[in-house]
């Protein structure tokens, strides 16, 4: 069980490759339960390629993301751990895109 000090949120170095187009590169944060945080960039910085890693949309070329108990690396499957854990729940096409 997660406590109030730990991270609900954990990024450790994730990458994100489109062929040979980095979107996200190296980057590493928590953020714990009950924080609020904002991302801020230029056009193109990674921020939505990072928010669709943290929401389960896309898993990481290299790295791990970690949400609540999830976690994400290369060579695991976000869909298959998301159909798992909402089991009896209709998952939409946008939901666990296997990508």
């Amino acid at each position: 069980m997660m406590t109030p000090a730990s991270g609900m949120i954990k990024v450790e170095r994730p990458t994100k490759r489109f062929g040979q187009f980095v979107a996200l590169l190296d980057i590493s944060f928590e953020i714990k339960q009950g924080e609020i945080v904002d991302f801020l960039g230029p056009n193109g910085a990674g921020k939505t390629t990072a928010i669709k890693m943290l929401t389960t949309l896309l898993r990481p070329t290299n790295g791990r993301v970690r949400s609540g108990r999830l976690v994400a690396s290369n060579g695991h499957d976000w869909a298959g751990m998301l159909a798992h854990k909402a089991r009896g729940r209709t998952q939409g096409g946008r939901a666990c895109p296997n990508r």
